[in-house]
């Protein structure tokens, strides 16, 4: 939880960055121009605006990301004799995880992602009524099936790599 949390800090601004650059059609994103004119305009907090949804979403995903991991890790991994098992099992539950984390806040993200590209000031309450009223709860999950497909590989290689490099240094 505490990971989920202490990474909002940076990763709030990034992918506010990202999604305004995603939105802009009409141009190449120059994200220091970007920056500048939204730190100009708005002030140094506007980098922020969804922070605490990206803090809704993020602390809950690290906290089942790693809790699956670990629970999988000494259960199955653990005390492995075969290295092959191992990495085995090291991809599986990092995709288990991966797409574990996903399922549970994945609704915040589209919220999140929806108030971080609005050009008004919307609230995350209000975001989530009015598409609610007009789609129904489907479409806090549209999307949730491309971005398991690359969590399975992502999340998989990811702590595979990462158990790799720990236990072994």
């Amino acid at each position: 939880c505490l990971g989920g949390a202490i990474s909002t800090i940076v990763s709030c601004p990034a992918e506010l960055l990202k999604i305004k650059s995603q939105g802009n059609t009409k141009f190449k994103t120059n994200y220091s121009n970007l920056v500048k004119r939204m730190v100009r305009t708005q002030g140094v907090l506007s980098l922020y605006r969804g922070y605490l949804l990206t803090l809704t979403r993020d602390v809950p995903a690290f906290a089942v990301y790693f809790g699956i991991f670990e629970i999988g890790w000494n259960k199955f991994i653990k005390d492995s004799d075969s290295i092959y098992k191992v990495l085995l099992y090291q991809l599986i539950l990092g995709s288990i995880s991966g797409i574990g984390s996903w399922l549970i806040t994945y609704p915040v993200d589209v919220v999140k992602t929806l108030v971080q590209n609005s050009k008004k000031d919307l609230s995350a309450r209000k975001v989530l009524m009015e598409n609610y009223r007009k789609f129904g709860w489907r479409f806090f999950f549209q999307g949730m099936a491309a971005t398991s497909l690359c969590a399975i590989p992502n999340d998989a290689f990811c702590l595979m790599i990462y158990t790799q490099l720990h236990y072994r240094l």
